[in-house]
């Protein structure tokens, strides 16, 4: 809808979860999502400087050409070692990354 009214002031913005979850792995279905594949990459070219599309899959793309910004195992997290912060200001690290033997006081 936003590319095609500018007068509807919504973002630009396709974010798409799971993909090939929500497609299958059998029969037609590999064919089914590398077709879905290259048709978000097609459209995500055809307006490059207008629309951002974001996928988040268990399994990487099945063609070429979709640049893959960030890869998660499930041991990692987003923002790793990110501090907690108390209600008196100070941050600490995570319980359990203070349980893995580093300090959970990071003040000084």
């Amino acid at each position: 809808m936003a590319l095609d009214d500018d007068a509807i002031p919504l973002p630009n913005l396709l974010i798409v979860d799971g993909i090939s979850s929500n497609v299958g792995h059998e029969g037609v279905d590999p064919e089914r999502l590398r077709k879905m594949c290259a048709t978000m990459l097609d459209t995500a070219n055809e307006h490059i400087d207008r629309l951002q599309i974001i996928v988040t899959d268990n399994d990487s793309p099945p063609i070429d050409g979709i640049h893959r910004a960030l890869g998660l195992p499930d041991t990692d997290r987003l923002v790793p070692g990110a501090p907690a912060v108390t209600d008196d200001g100070d941050q600490h690290l995570a319980d359990d990354q203070a349980a893995d033997g580093e300090d959970a006081d990071t003040s000084e």
